[in-house]
């Protein structure tokens, strides 16, 4: 799913995302099936918040550019994970497994509801 123009144009909404918001981006990772990203935020701004943010401007525009991607019922999930220190390389790791396990839960219930 998040795969060439799709991956470009994400990456480019969330760095306008966040220049707009004040968030600092750090290192981000987009995969096919997640996106792992490093934000600095202000201490009184929720991580949700952040999230949401950018999880709302990205759908919505993904979708008006990508109108393929409107055939799927949401492009993101609730699922996030939060650490106050930039992660290292058995963290990402770890991440990755995460991500694994999550889209293959999120396939079967697709596959259930079509």
């Amino acid at each position: 799913m998040l795969l060439g123009k799709v991956r470009e144009k994400l990456i480019e909404i969330i760095g306008q995302v966040a220049q707009e918001r004040g968030f600092k981006l750090g290192k981000s990772l987009v995969y096919p099936n997640g996106v792992y990203l490093e934000l600095g935020l202000d201490p009184r701004v929720a991580p949700h918040c952040a999230l949401s943010s950018i999880r709302s401007r990205t759908s919505g525009v993904l979708r008006s550019h990508f109108p393929e991607l409107k055939k799927m019922p949401s492009l993101w999930t609730r699922d996030y994970e939060v650490y106050n220190y930039s992660l290292g390389d058995e963290a990402v790791e770890r991440l990755r497994r995460w991500l694994g396990e999550r889209k293959r839960r999120y396939e079967r219930i697709l596959l259930k509801d079509w």
